[in-house]
């Protein structure tokens, strides 16, 4: 990986001056919060908006830096085209960018493309939210566990986010220089921490993680980078936080006043007005006969719907043509959703689950009818019913023939959401939080529907039925709601804007539409372009518009090693070396890169502006340098040379051995590596690390061989049984070697008695497995199984039995070895209970029963 150097002396010196204290009245143009609401010049203020996701549109792949740059063949046609369209079309007021991810600047030492991107934002009137990083590994930087945001007590460790990362720098350093930076542009509504964090990380789902971490971080902008006017927001914290928590986390008054953030940010993407309110009971559903008189076949039937309960019509009255008609208060816009509609039919039961889409029903004029995972009961999905403000009888038709219908008896589940409901689950109670509770701003940072769209290329079979005039309604139904005086948002960002004419490259340089493009996208035609301007029309506070800005720097060319040469290595060897060649931010594809000195090589920069090649240590032992230039001939350029010190040394190979236990889910990861030098070597100073678990140290004795045994913390992350993980070492003269090892992590770990292997049982939702590794329990970790264990599925079914090696899973128990025999499944859905039958040694057979 390559080796940056110290933060510029302009970042450090901009770093070092005095900042001005917290609380200091922000210059004209800055966004500042005002209670529950943000403002500008003491106006009201709402970041009306998308998600411009970011400039790349080829993802990392594993281990390789490949494809995390931007791709667009002209950074001003993208970002000119883009603001114009967002701010003419949608009146947009702000764009959540992860543009300012180190992959686009060089991990600090290129900032062409965000000057570019701030350009183009101010002259449109646009105000940014810059994400400094994602939870989710990308770019070859590993998911982030709890120990990358904080050290728990009492083991002491240096946190992830202040190691160096494949950039060559590590988080917070380059978070102090982009602050650093631009901190004293209004174009920057405010900086947010991280994408999510700690999402889909199961077991590191730890809210004092994230305490510690948006803490420092604060102290970081607002102390060490001098920003004393950006507001400051975590990120959507994918945690369980205590009152007491959140209340640290934006509590401004307390001991460490620099080191809180500003407020708070929920991703929606539930496509309802406000997700996570329970249903009421308000509704009545009755029969009723399609004629002239359209009589009621029977009195109306309350149905109680936060139980799901069923109701029945009553007594069995033969008709041929019917429907339903659901009743609401005539006040009630909420959408009503319906499950599982049972009717009788000559052929028996039919039931409308609404698991593939709406099952054929039509419904009264004005609404709209789509599947949802929402309030789903029978299995995954339910069917929306979108209903306009004031109507308070909908007809529900369904598409049985009406010479098959025997006699009008069917049970139906259906409820309207509760606006009322506040404080229930889903984002509903965050928003009471932040206005009421906490008085700080909140905002929805990401609202996402998919639907049918039909500029995919090529067209995609996976979008939902739900049309794009369609999802424009639901938008406008949730901003509706979530602006109103009991929610009061501070914003509202759709996920994603991009527009289809707009070309991009692969890594060949092909021109291409946006691979980000997809069934969330949202583009300059869609209607929901339109719902936004409305919305942004209606909440604009005659805010004064952004200064122009001052003229982008010309044009010039440059280029940036990325990864450079090592201090020493030994003669023959090849050095990987890669350099990114940019003009004016633009990628610049066709110069020859030059390595002369201590090794000699060259090559081309491709599409990307990247020349990715090796060159070969000099046979002269002792120091030397090594010149990374550009041949001028190739981009009528002179740009100044890179000089590197290096020496040639002959002892420099060491080897790295790697063993690991099988471990339960939650517990820590025993490794051991050993680590030896050639003969005549030392390993002082070589450094060993094992980067997926955030591990790492120094060897600080004179020795040639060492064994160290570090614990990597709980590898938790969804239901995988198995991490790959990779152990690294660098010796002393900079050559890194690396060997990949597994590493077991299973929900359950029984020794097997004959022959003492771990047993491993992974659990997920659906199915149950189990894997033998040879080699014995790590002792003292868990020992025999002592009894039974549970597992969860969604629905009744049916569940395999464990084998091994084509045989039967032999559990050690207490007394005596048992073994699975037949099959789990639910003796009761409703109690959520199953039975085992097994057979011990003496073959008598047991029933148990045991609650999921």
């Amino acid at each position: 990986m390559r080796r940056l150097g110290v933060l510029c002396a302009l970042a450090l010196l901009l770093g070092a001056m005095p900042s001005p204290s917290r609380g200091t009245t922000a210059p004209a143009g800055f966004v500042t919060a005002s209670g529950s609401g943000l403002t500008v010049d003491g106006k009201p203020w709402r970041a009306i908006g998308v998600n411009f996701w970011d400039m790349d549109t080829s993802k990392a792949l594993a281990n390789d830096l490949t494809g995390c740059y931007y791709q667009h063949p002209n950074l001003d046609t993208y970002f000119d085209t883009t603001f114009r369209v967002l701010s003419t079309q949608m009146h947009a007021t702000a764009v959540r960018t992860f543009g300012f991810l180190e992959q686009y600047t060089a991990g600090g030492r290129d900032w062409s493309s965000t000057d570019k991107l701030l350009f183009y934002a101010q002259k449109y009137n646009v105000r940014l939210i810059p994400v400094f990083a994602g939870q989710e590994r990308l770019c070859g930087i590993p998911a982030k566990g709890a120990s990358w945001f904080h050290c728990p007590t009492p083991a002491p460790c240096t946190p992830g986010y202040r190691q160096t990362d494949v950039w060559g720098t590590d988080y917070r350093s380059y978070v102090v220089q982009t602050v650093a930076r631009y901190r004293d542009n209004p174009t920057i509504a405010f900086w947010q921490l991280m994408n999510e964090p700690l999402y889909n990380n199961a077991g590191a789902s730890d809210p004092t993680a994230l305490v510690d971490f948006a803490r420092d971080m604060g102290d970081a902008i607002r102390v060490d980078a001098g920003d004393a006017y950006h507001l400051v927001n975590l990120g959507t914290p994918q945690a369980t936080f205590t009152t007491q928590q959140y209340k640290q986390l934006l509590d401004c008054s307390s001991s460490s006043p620099s080191g809180c953030t500003d407020l708070t940010e929920v991703h929606d993407y539930s496509g309802e007005p406000l997700q996570g309110t329970p249903l009421d009971s308000s509704v009545t559903v009755r029969y009723r006969q399609i004629t002239a008189s359209t009589s009621s076949l029977t009195p109306a039937v309350v149905v109680p719907i936060d139980a799901w309960a069923d109701a029945s019509s009553g007594t069995p009255a033969p008709q041929t043509n019917w429907e339903l008609v659901v009743s609401a208060p005539s006040s009630n816009a909420w959408p009503l959703y319906v499950d599982d509609v049972t009717v009788a039919t000559a052929a028996g039961p039919v039931t409308y689950g609404f698991e593939t889409g709406t099952d054929g029903f039509t419904a009264s004029p004005g609404v709209t009818l789509s599947r949802t995972a929402t309030y789903a009961h029978g299995g995954a999905s339910s069917m929306r019913v979108l209903v306009p403000a004031g109507v308070t009888d909908v007809t529900l038709t369904p598409p049985v023939p009406a010479s098959a219908i025997l006699s009008v008896q069917a049970s139906v589940r259906a409820g309207f959401a509760a606006p009322a409901a506040d404080g229930a689950k889903g984002i509903a109670p965050l928003f009471h939080s932040a206005v009421v509770t906490q008085n700080k701003p909140i905002f929805t940072g990401e609202a996402g529907i998919a639907a049918a769209v039909p500029s995919l290329t090529p067209a995609s079979t996976t979008c939902p039925g739900t049309s794009l005039d369609q999802r424009a309604t639901m938008f406008n139904e949730m901003l509706k709601v979530q602006t109103d005086d009991n929610h009061r948002s501070s914003g509202f960002l759709l996920w994603d804007f991009n527009d289809p004419t707009v070309q991009s490259t692969t890594a060949n340089g092909t021109p291409q539409v946006d691979r980000n493009f997809g069934c969330y996208s949202v583009s300059p035609a869609d209607p929901t372009v339109a719902v936004m301007k409305t919305w942004s029309d209606t909440l604009a506070g005659g805010i004064d518009p952004l200064p122009a800005p001052a003229a982008l720097v010309p044009a010039a060319l440059s280029f940036v090693t990325l990864t450079g040469p090592p201090e020493r290595s030994y003669p023959g060897a090849s050095i990987p070396l890669r350099v990114r060649m940019t003009s004016g931010g633009n990628l610049f594809a066709g110069a020859r890169m030059i390595a002369d000195g201590g090794c000699v090589g060259s090559g081309a920069t491709n599409s990307l502006g990247i020349a990715a090649f090796s060159c070969a240590v000099s046979p002269t032992l002792g120091p030397t340098t090594i010149t990374l230039s550009v041949d001028p001939t190739t981009c009528d350029c002179s740009l100044p040379s890179e000089i590197y010190p290096f020496t040639v040394d002959p002892n420099t190979t060491i080897t790295i051995g790697v063993t690991s236990a099988v471990v339960q889910r939650g517990t820590g990861t025993p490794i051991t590596l050993t680590l030896s030098a050639p003969p005549g070597g030392s390993l002082l100073g070589a450094k060993w690390s094992v980067p997926e678990c955030w591990l790492g140290g120094t060897i600080r004795q004179d020795v040639r061989t060492a064994v160290v045994s570090p614990v990597c913390p709980p590898l938790d992350a969804g239901t995988s049984s198995t991490w790959v993980l990779t152990a690294k070492a660098t010796d002393t003269l900079g050559k890194t070697y690396s060997v990949p090892f597994v590493t077991y992590v299973f929900d359950r770990i029984y020794a097997d008695p004959a022959t003492n292997d771990c047993v491993g049982v992974s659990l997920d939702i659906r199915t149950v497995g189990a894997t033998s590794v040879p080699g014995g329990c790590r002792a003292g970790a868990y020992g025999p199984a002592a009894g039974w264990f549970a597992f969860k599925v969604p629905t009744k079914e049916t569940v395999p039995a464990f084998s091994r090696n084509g045989s039967k899973l032999h559990i050690a128990a207490a007394g005596a070895t048992h073994q699975i025999d037949g099959q789990f499944e639910y003796a009761d859905a409703a109690s959520r209970t199953f039975s085992a039958i097994i057979t011990d040694a003496g073959n008598s057979r047991m029933a148990r029963n045991e609650s999921a």
